[in-house]
């Protein structure tokens, strides 16, 4: 890239995407046929790994190390005390220029159904669990990456591929990379944002309210206390605790205020035994999805206030826990040149571009705030098709989310373009 002009350099690696793409969308395929929840992910990282050594990229498995459940920023999961591996893969000359790393996850959320492990493809566009999260992410690192390669173009810096597991549970296959104490010059999480730039994303807070009554039969409901009713009581505060934050959030740059991405959902609520008793117990799970202007720990505090000034209103008896997702939110200074860059390349692609905020969690906020590496979310798919039963991504969008990488990885990591 450094002797000749950019457009041409352009050309190569898109003819080296478009003689790889069916390949890859194979890949993809077997891919989606394995069910990877997090903790069962090994069988789909050996196939990736078996995939990329017989086309001759530089690749391994990295296994966690034995201490990373005991990281204060380890998320208990399923597969505690049985981690499956990461897949890193890499090109470059490491001989001065900058380094990129590329990231993404195989593990999965239950399907609705086990078919949801069968891919189909349709006119372009491939359908099956983790089409779009984040199996298609993984192939098109591998394509992008692969690609530069092939083209010529390896730079005098370095790029990193990682397929991580463990993202929907938390993140702990990031974590355990970056405790393996490998850096960067900058990074790219790929999630799907329908190819847009977001140097930000929201946090989101798991949490759950347990409330204890007194059991009674219906007939005589005036000599118990119902936990049901109670836990009402508690979630108005909760939900007041959330209509101030949405206010304190308006105009944070990046995000839009209406509708507003903060917001206080309630996913779980269970309640008693049996029809006709006065339920003694009940208990919701929720999360907070909330912006850069506030942190973890201020959303827990506000939490646990709310709970507290339910039982000093109503003489509740319950109590809030915190066992689950803590995502801390990020945003990247808006004068680093990675999102900008990043832009530039998916214009020349695609012939527009747009920078915002995103409205998921990721591994983002990993790379940014416990690494320190510059971070940005990219990747082909809509978050609307994320987790759901008609996931799928276009070849397309991959075709050209793979296009916009490639450029990126040769002029970001050579010190004469990037």
């Amino acid at each position: 890239m450094t002797t000749e002009e950019p457009r041409e350099a352009g050309q190569r690696l898109d003819r080296a995407i478009d003689d790889l793409l069916e390949d890859a969308a194979g890949l993809l395929e077997r891919l989606i046929l394995i069910p990877s929840l997090a903790g069962s992910e090994g069988e789909a990282q050996h196939t990736l790994l078996r995939w990329l050594q017989t086309r001759g990229m530089e690749c391994c498995l990295q296994e966690a190390d034995a201490e990373l459940e005991s990281d204060p920023d380890y998320v208990p999961c399923q597969a505690d005390g049985r981690h499956a591996p990461n897949v890193r893969m890499r090109i470059g000359r490491a001989a001065g220029g900058k380094t990129l790393v590329l990231n993404s996850h195989m593990d999965v959320v239950p399907p609705e159904a086990p078919s949801g492990f069968a891919a189909r493809r349709d006119n372009g566009i491939i359908h099956g669990r983790g089409a779009c999260d984040a199996k298609g992410q993984v192939v098109t690192i591998c394509l992008a990456m692969l690609a530069v390669r092939e083209a010529g173009l390896e730079p005098s810096g370095e790029c990193v591929g990682l397929s991580v597991v463990e993202e929907e549970a938390g993140g702990n296959g990031t974590l355990a990379w970056i405790r393996a104490g490998e850096r960067a010059d900058g990074c790219v999480v790929l999630e799907p944002s329908r190819l847009e730039v977001h140097p930000a994303n929201r946090g989101a807070l798991w949490f759950r309210i347990l409330v204890r009554g007194k059991a009674t039969h219906m007939g005589r409901w005036w000599e118990g206390r119902s936990a049901f009713e109670d836990l009402e009581k508690v979630l108005a505060e909760v939900r007041a605790f959330g209509e101030e934050l949405v206010e304190r959030s308006r105009d944070i740059p990046l995000f839009p205020s209406d509708p507003s991405p903060v917001h206080v959902n309630i996913g779980e609520v269970r309640a008693g035994d049996w029809p006709s008793t006065v339920p003694a117990t009940a208990e919701a799970r929720g999360a907070v999805s909330f912006l850069p202007n506030a942190s973890l720990e201020e959303v827990r505090s506000g939490l646990e206030s709310a709970v507290q000034k339910a039982r000093q209103r109503h003489g509740v008896n319950a109590e809030i826990r915190f066992d689950g997702l803590a995502n801390a939110p990020y945003a990247l200074d808006v004068s680093h040149p990675l999102p900008a860059l990043l832009a530039l390349q998916v214009e020349e692609v695609r012939g527009r571009a747009q920078i915002s905020g995103y409205l998921a969690s990721c591994d983002a906020r990993l790379m940014h705030h416990r690494a320190g590496i510059p971070t940005v979310v990219f990747g082909p798919g809509d978050l609307r098709d994320a987790h759901s039963a008609s996931e799928k991504v276009a070849l397309e969008e991959i075709r050209d989310a793979a296009r916009a990488l490639a450029r990126l990885i040769v002029r970001w990591c050579d010190p004469e373009t990037g």
